[in-house]
Parts: C-alpha cells; structure tokens; sequence
C-alpha cells in the first residue's frame, strides 16, 4: 500500500490532462516502484475477482468441470461504492497431484495478452529519442549520444537504487509530454487480438 501511496502521491502534482493517463493500469507497472508486470496481474485478478469468480462458475457447468460443495469468502473490489468488498460462493476445483484439488479460476481467452505491451525499458528508449533530437545531448560533432550512451550519463550515473523507476518519475515531472507522446502511442499500437488456442498452450506448458 505504501508503494501506491506514493505514486498517487506523485501524480497529485500533474494537470489534470496527464493525471487521466497516469492513472490507468498501463502507469503503474511504469512507475510504481518494486511494483512488476506480475504484480500487476495479481492486483488485476483481485480487483475482478468476483466477475471471475462468476464467470469460472458459468464455464464449469458448460464444460463438466468440479465445483465444490462448500462455499468460500472472497474479496473484490466494488465499482459502485469504491471499496473493498466480500461475497460468498462455490468455486471451481482444479486436480492436483496426491488427490487434492484446490481453487481455479479461469479468465476469458480474449483478455489475454501474451506479454505486457508497456514497460520501464519502452519508455525509457521513448524518453531517449526525444533527448537525441535535442542539442544537449549531441556529441561535438554533432551526431546524437546513442541509447547506451544516454544511459550512462542519464541513469547509471545519477541514481544508486530503483535506477530506471526513479529516472522515469524525474523525468516524466520535468517533462509530462514524454509519457503523454508515449501513452498515446502505446494505446494507437496495442494489439487487441485474443490468443490462439495454440498460444495459449505453448504459454501454460512452458
């Protein structure tokens, strides 16, 4: 919790303009520290757990999967009163080695995504095309410092821990038009298509 407190923290000193882009999911893997794609999927799964819930229960009984006798307590998060929530329901059975079967909750095939389409890094490689268009950053024969180069003097020396986060909330206070330009773009290019079956496959037997 400390670690959104923060970031919400930090987005209170943007216009409102940027402030709508910030807050999003694709933001907080960016810029929240300690905060990975991963976690991002965690706090997503728990945020609709009651829709998935729900919607595991429905593809159970269309595909003879178990479903226990017993009900649980799960958390979700509630869109109309703003907070966390509980309910109350059977689950879905997944079969597990030794006889014991323990919760599963399956998620819709069309909101999949083989990799998480925005990252620290992507940003960061936004960030220094827009330094080598500008004077400062050219070498003395006038040729832009590369990527790497960039790095080095941008990052490696500046920072001593969560190097490429603390460079990214810096930079993107000084200059909000980067991670707007790189917002914009990231929604304009996004893949939308859901995974083929044999995607899905090679992701869960790897």
């Amino acid at each position: 919790m400390q670690m959104l407190d923060q970031f919400f923290g930090y987005i209170y000193k943007f216009v409102d303009k940027i402030k709508e882009k910030l807050l999003t999911p694709l933001a907080m893997p960016i810029f929240v520290k300690k905060f990975s794609e991963d976690r991002m999927s965690d706090l997503l799964v728990s945020l609709l757990k009651k829709e998935l819930i729900l919607f595991s229960l429905e593809q159970a009984k269309l595909h003879g999967l178990r479903i226990s006798k017993e009900v649980a307590c799960f958390d979700y998060w509630d869109v109309d009163k703003h907070e966390w929530a509980s309910f109350e329901s059977q689950y879905v059975l997944a079969p597990k080695e030794g006889g014991d079967e323990e919760l599963l909750i399956l998620v819709p095939k069309s909101i999949v995504s083989k990799r998480f389409l925005v990252n620290p890094s992507r940003y960061i490689a936004v960030i220094f095309q827009h330094l080598q268009s500008l004077e400062r950053y050219q070498r003395t024969n006038g040729t832009p410092k590369t990527k790497k180069e960039l790095r080095e003097s941008e990052i490696v020396a500046n920072y001593q821990k969560d190097k490429d986060k603390s460079y990214i909330l810096d930079k993107t206070l000084a200059s909000p038009e980067y991670y707007e330009a790189y917002y914009d773009d990231s929604i304009r290019f996004s893949d939308n298509k859901s995974l083929t079956d044999e995607e899905l496959i090679e992701c869960l037997t790897k």
